[in-house]
């Protein structure tokens, strides 16, 4: 049976149910960054272990934002995400 991994942004933990163990990634220096295009009109922030600092258009709550232009689109949100392992 496969059971879900769990990442948990907002305490910065990656937990696996199948092997009992977590990986705290609080200890990487870079937690927020932002990527632009050579042009400058696209970027996409993410914070991977919480919020982005200016959230993304007006959620305040995201984690994950990609501007194309003046338009904000959010990718993700701060909480816990489970992800299918097998």
């Amino acid at each position: 049976q496969s059971k879900s991994i769990i990442f948990d942004n907002k305490a910065c933990l990656v937990k696996d149910p199948a092997t009992n163990s977590t990986l705290d990634l609080s200890k990487f220096e870079i937690v927020e960054r932002k990527f632009e295009s050579a042009t400058g009109n696209i970027s996409m922030s993410f914070n991977l272990c919480g919020k982005l600092a200016g959230g993304c258009g007006t959620e305040l709550n995201s984690s994950a934002c990609l501007s194309i232009g003046k338009k904000d689109f959010v990718l993700g949100l701060e909480g816990e995400y489970g992800f299918q392992a097998d």
